[in-house]
């Protein structure tokens, strides 16, 4: 189904900012909302086809077999998406659309990995990503190297 023409990233940045500075909605509904938020983001190109970030065997795999079991894996977890997102100060359009543009990525895995993924860090970054003096600081790629995932721009 195509997209309506005043669906667009930016469009949903100014969304996500006027709820979640909305005083009378609740942290609780502001977070599950980020999470989704976060969601819808990383698959606005396609969840699958049109995802921009692959795993060298989930690329080997769908070449093997074009109907291979894939997963849209969250490189940040939503959860901490949705953490940053309720700590902007100001909550802005332009505050959201940067942080989701820079952490809310998606990367296509095979289930396999998507398991490694998970051990321990299903919804949360290891600790290295948060630790401002560490040389994996906001590295969004960190548990996929932690699980040594290979990854792939297909963009580029």
């Amino acid at each position: 189904m195509p997209r309506p023409r005043n669906y667009s990233r930016e469009s949903i940045a100014r969304d996500i900012a006027i709820i979640l500075s909305h005083p009378d909605i609740t942290d609780r509904t502001k977070r599950k909302f980020a999470q989704g938020a976060a969601w819808g983001w990383t698959e606005f190109d396609g969840k699958i086809d049109g995802c921009r970030w692959w795993s060298r065997a989930a690329i080997d795999a769908r070449s093997r077999d074009p109907k291979a079991k894939l997963i849209h894996e969250h490189v940040v977890p939503r959860k901490v998406i949705a953490e940053q997102l309720l700590k902007l100060n100001p909550i802005t359009p332009d505050a959201v659309f940067s942080l989701l543009t820079r952490f809310a990525i998606g990367c296509i895995v095979t289930p396999e990995e998507d398991a490694r993924l998970s051990m321990g860090t299903r919804s949360k970054m290891p600790e290295p990503f948060d630790d401002v003096t560490h040389a994996d600081f906001e590295n969004l790629w960190l548990r996929y190297q932690l699980a040594n995932i290979a990854v792939v721009d297909t963009h580029h």
